[in-house]
């Protein structure tokens, strides 16, 4: 298998074999539920082999590497993708139940009929994001949505807080238009105070759609 040559360069090989037996588990069966992609994991195995219709279940995303990468069809309940850059990635009918991306950049991401229950999205960028998905208990506390019709935003008991209706611009007939459709507009937790948890994934559930 041939890696990109700046890569090879910065890494021993032990971790380039980890690489490697990584990439042959999702070519061969399909998955690799819990494996390590963070950083700039990710981006090398996206490279070598495809990630669309993969078993990712409770993988370590935190701050990949992933502008553009295609997990159309993933199971990626549960990851842990804090922090992590997919702009314009595509999610695509997968399943994100549970999935930690606080803070991450989704910026032009698309989420056509994909699910995101129980989602811990905290200060998440969404800007120009495809968001026809079903959002119902994500946790949008601090994200920015701009760009995005708040009828995408589909989901009973969506939470957001007065920072996600800031950095959105949203006005407050938006506001009450979510309200009506089951969202609910929280208090922002105190800086001192616990931070938001995510639910537990709900594998193998169907989405509604």
């Amino acid at each position: 298998m041939r890696w990109p040559e700046v890569f090879v360069n910065d890494q021993p090989p032990a971790f380039l074999a980890d690489i490697e037996r990584l990439c042959r588990a999702l070519g061969r069966d399909g998955g690799a539920p819990g494996a390590d992609l963070s950083g700039p994991r990710l981006a090398v195995v996206a490279a070598a082999v495809s990630l669309s219709d993969v078993d990712l279940r409770g993988a370590n995303l935190h701050a990949a590497e992933g502008a553009g990468v295609v997990f159309s069809g993933s199971k990626l309940q549960g990851i842990v993708a804090r922090e992590a850059s997919f702009p314009e990635a595509n999610f695509d009918r997968a399943v994100l139940d549970g999935a930690d991306l606080a803070g991450a950049d989704l910026r032009g991401a698309s989420f056509y009929k994909s699910s995101l229950r129980g989602a811990n999205l905290c200060g998440a960028v969404l800007d120009g994001a495809s968001l026809h998905a079903d959002l119902s208990g994500a946790i949008l506390l601090g994200a920015r949505v701009r760009g995005v019709p708040v009828e995408q935003l589909f989901g009973v008991g969506l939470r957001f807080d007065d920072e996600t209706v800031r950095k959105s611009g949203w006005t407050e007939d938006q506001v009450r238009a979510l309200i009506g459709a089951g969202a609910a507009r929280v208090e922002s937790p105190d800086a001192d105070g616990p931070a938001m948890g995510h639910a537990s994934p709900t594998a193998d559930d169907d989405i509604p759609f």
